[in-house]
């Protein structure tokens, strides 16, 4: 028997942003980035700390995409101009109030991949996906760095980047990325293919930044100005999607049935990006977690070993934030 937890809202979730660099979007492939679909290139010049727009330097729209689709979009890859030697960062506005608008859950999703240099070698640098608010201030970035291959969270509080290790990556696999954003509790989760790291819940913004959402940014950062590396970051699939705090009723699926020898299996159905807690009891009285994680894709699957050989066992979910 199965038991689900939830509550209901009166809002639905609205998709505010979402492209993957098609050329049924509009996209050109084996041309820059900078200057389509609403996306600005900018380079930042060494010697006058000035910035200019980066044109087809380090960035640009590819075919074939990642995980089947047609084109995606990579930051790096091709040498950049004379003194423009420290990093190019493509942006896309997002005006999104949040609070305001009574939809203060954003969910954010991409497909990424982190293609090496090809000297062994290197050079190796960083790419990112930076998020900014209204006022232009950098809320936190997610971080690929090339170099050990890690991929961290990185909270901007006034000139300092508080540095988090997420996960490790290896040059060439595809990972999705997840972000949800609760700007009325000030937390942001991160969850990489679907799964949480050890430390994936963060503050969204540091003390004193607006909380809403201006722009997001896809950025290299050459580790060493004037000698970048021909690495690059492919990205792909992206989407924001702002929902009410509390999420629609999820569905509770029972998969197979424990038993003599045998585990059972759950499936959570729902929103993306929501964390949900899924608890078992075998009297209806005393329950207990077994598992916490977040809905990607639509589903969180779980195959619970603990109900081998038990007579009964009973379950529900229960979103948590």
């Amino acid at each position: 028997m199965l038991f689900l937890g939830c509550a209901c809202s009166g809002l639905a979730a609205v998709t505010n942003f979402s492209v993957g660099f098609e050329s049924a979007e509009g996209f050109v492939s084996r041309s820059a980035l900078a200057g389509q679909g609403g996306w600005v290139g900018l380079m930042y010049h060494t010697n006058t700390a000035l910035f200019t727009n980066s044109g087809a330097a380090g960035n640009g729209v590819v075919g074939p995409g990642l995980n089947g689709s047609g084109q995606a979009a990579y930051v790096g890859l091709t040498p950049l101009p004379t003194n423009y030697s420290k990093f190019v960062e493509l942006s896309h506005l997002l005006p999104l109030d949040p609070i305001g608008s009574g939809l203060p859950v954003v969910s954010f999703s991409a497909r990424i991949k982190i293609i090496d240099s090809t000297s062994p070698s290197g050079p190796w640098d960083f790419f990112s996906l930076d998020f900014y608010n209204g006022s232009d201030v950098r809320l936190f970035s997610i971080l690929f760095d090339n170099g050990p291959q890690e991929i961290r969270h990185t909270l901007k509080s006034g000139s300092t980047n508080i540095e988090t290790f997420l996960a490790p990556f290896s040059a060439g696999v595809e990972y999705d990325l997840a972000v949800m954003m609760n700007f009325a509790s000030n937390r942001c989760t991160v969850s990489i293919n679907g799964a949480l790291p050890p430390t994936n819940t963060f503050a969204l913004a540091s003390s004193g930044s607006a909380l809403n959402l201006g722009t997001l940014s896809a950025v290299w950062q050459v580790d060493t100005p004037g000698s970048p590396g021909d690495n690059y970051m492919l990205f792909d699939n992206l989407r924001v999607i702002s929902s009410p705090l509390v999420p629609p009723n999820p569905t509770l699926t029972l998969l197979k049935a424990g038993g003599t020898n045998a585990a059972a299996a759950a499936r959570v159905s729902g929103s993306d990006g929501y964390k949900f807690a899924l608890e078992s009891t075998t009297n209806l009285t005393s329950w207990q977690p077994i598992s916490t994680n977040l809905i990607s894709s639509g589903i969180a699957n779980y195959t619970d070993a603990g109900a081998t050989n038990k007579p009964a066992r009973y379950y529900r979910a229960r979103w948590v934030r």
